[in-house]
C-alpha cells in the first residue's frame, strides 16, 4: 500500500516480481555481460577479468559450449517483471551417471552487481531449490569469499570439504582452496 503524505488517499500498487525461467542460446550475450560484470566479485583480490580469455567474445563462447548441453546443464534466469532483463542466472551440471552419488553441482550463480542487495540472489537461490529439492546440490565456493560462503550457509548450505581447485590459463594458471558446500531436502 502506498500512502500519498499529500492526501488522505491509500492507493494499493501490485509490483510485479522478477521470474524464473530456462535460460535459452539466445540469452548468451546478456548472460556473457553478465558474467563478466559479477566474476570479479567472485575471489577477493583476483581480477578475473584481467586474465587473457576473458574478452565479451571469448566469454560468449565459453558460456554457449558450457552452459547449453541439455540435459546435463540446466541454466534458469531471473528476469525482470515486465521486461527481458535478465537480474541473474544460475547453472547446475547434472550427475554424471545414476550411479554418481554426489549432488547435482550449482557451477554458476550470479547476480547482476549494484543489484546483489535487492533479494534478487535470494530468489533466484529460492527457484534453485525448488528445482532440484529432490536430489539437493552442490557448490564450490573460494575460501576467501565471506559473502558468498554466508550467502549459502543462509539458505542451508553445509561446508561437507575443502579442495583445491585450478583455474586460468597456460603461464597465468593459479590454485586456490575451495569449500565445497551441500544443501539437501532435510
Amino acid at each position: 500500500m502506498i500512502i500519498d503524505p499529500e492526501s488522505d488517499i491509500a492507493a494499493s500498487v501490485t509490483l510485479e516480481r522478477p521470474t524464473i525461467r530456462e535460460a535459452t542460446p539466445d540469452d548468451v550475450p546478456e548472460l556473457a555481460r553478465l558474467f563478466l560484470a559479477s566474476v570479479d566479485t567472485s575471489l577477493p583480490g583476483v581480477k578475473f577479468s584481467h586474465l587473457p580469455g576473458y574478452g565479451l567474445p571469448s566469454i560468449e563462447s565459453h558460456l554457449q559450449n558450457r552452459l547449453f548441453p541439455p540435459p546435463a546443464v540446466q541454466t534458469v534466469c531471473l528476469e525482470a517483471a515486465g521486461s527481458r532483463e535478465i537480474l541473474g542466472y544460475a547453472s547446475v551440471k547434472s550427475k554424471h551417471s545414476e550411479e554418481d552419488e554426489t549432488e547435482p553441482e550449482l557451477d554458476m550463480f550470479f547476480v547482476k552487481v549494484g543489484r546483489s542487495g535487492r533479494v534478487y540472489g535470494g530468489m533466484l537461490m529460492q527457484g534453485v531449490r525448488e528445482r532440484w529439492r529432490e536430489t539437493g546440490v552442490r557448490v564450490k565456493v573460494f575460501t576467501r569469499n565471506e559473502r558468498a560462503i554466508n550467502f549459502y550457509r543462509k539458505w542451508g548450505f553445509v561446508t561437507t570439504d575443502a579442495e583445491e581447485l585450478e583455474f586460468g590459463e597456460g603461464t597465468g594458471r593459479q590454485k586456490e582452496l575451495v569449500y565445497v558446500m551441500r544443501w539437501r531436502v532435510a
